[in-house]
């Protein structure tokens, strides 16, 4: 009872994470795995050069899209759509002379 008064203040993934609470099923974090999260960004930032990032990034942004329009096909059609009618050529308006 309980559980059901939860889920109607809180979203579903909010919900998930407040029964794995309530039943103890959370699982402990690695902590060697958490130290080396902290320091990623800036230890990436040193290695790498500024156009292996840019790659990486472009790369993980053209991912996060692709997921995204297979989820929403409809979204993607309506983009292509957008992009073809940019790309078509403009008609010149014809005058008319009086």
């Amino acid at each position: 009872m309980a559980l059901r008064i939860i889920a109607r203040r809180f979203c579903a993934a909010t919900f998930v994470a407040l029964c794995r609470i309530y039943c103890g099923t959370m699982a402990k974090k690695n902590q060697a795995a958490v130290s080396l999260g902290r320091k990623g960004g800036q230890a990436r930032a040193t290695t790498h050069s500024a156009e292996a990032l840019s790659k990486a990034g472009k790369a993980a942004v053209k991912a996060r899209w692709d997921a995204y329009y297979k989820l929403h096909p409809d979204k993607l059609k309506a983009k292509l759509e957008r992009e073809a009618m940019r790309s078509a050529p403009l008609r010149k308006k014809q005058r008319t002379v009086k």
